[in-house]
């Protein structure tokens, strides 16, 4: 949380439909590392961010030509001889 304190806050424990209601949700964090009778919120601002992110995978099929090898199948005992 500390690099970015603009995109979290820290907040007294709350309902979730308080939090949701303003466009912002509760983040998990382990024992050790939450703040001691306070809640971690992220802001609308790094909801934003993550579905940014999120938009960015443009993972698109690899076209496989005739003649070609596709690497994505393994090699038969066959075709190792």
């Amino acid at each position: 949380m500390r690099p970015y304190p603009w995109l979290f806050k820290e907040d007294e424990v709350c309902a979730k439909e308080v939090y949701a209601a303003g466009g912002e949700r509760i983040v998990p964090v382990p024992e050790g590392f939450a703040p001691k009778g306070k809640v971690v919120i992220s802001t609308k601002d790094a909801l934003d961010l993550v579905a940014y992110l999120l938009s960015l995978d443009h993972a698109y099929p690899i076209e496989v030509r005739k003649g070609t090898v596709d690497r994505a199948t393994p090699w038969t005992a066959d075709e190792l001889r």
